[in-house]
């Protein structure tokens, strides 16, 4: 989820979890490449069927956070 102003943290928890973890898994990954993609607020993601990232066919996402590997 994307970061709030007031704490410029994500909304999302499991967000929030993962964030150092997977930093520090790239890190060591020195030919890879992070591309973050916010899903937005937590009103622009959740219950929200036609989020982009949902219905994109090369995206849909059913979580977050996710990682793809593409």
């Amino acid at each position: 989820g994307s970061p709030s102003p007031a704490t410029g943290l994500s909304w999302c928890p499991d967000c929030v979890d993962a964030d150092p973890h997977i930093r520090t898994a790239i890190e060591a990954l020195p030919d890879s490449l992070l591309i973050l993609c916010p899903v937005g607020d937590r009103a622009a993601w959740k219950n929200q069927p036609q989020h982009p990232y949902r219905c994109h066919p090369a995206i849909a996402l059913t979580a977050i956070p996710t990682l793809i590997r593409w």
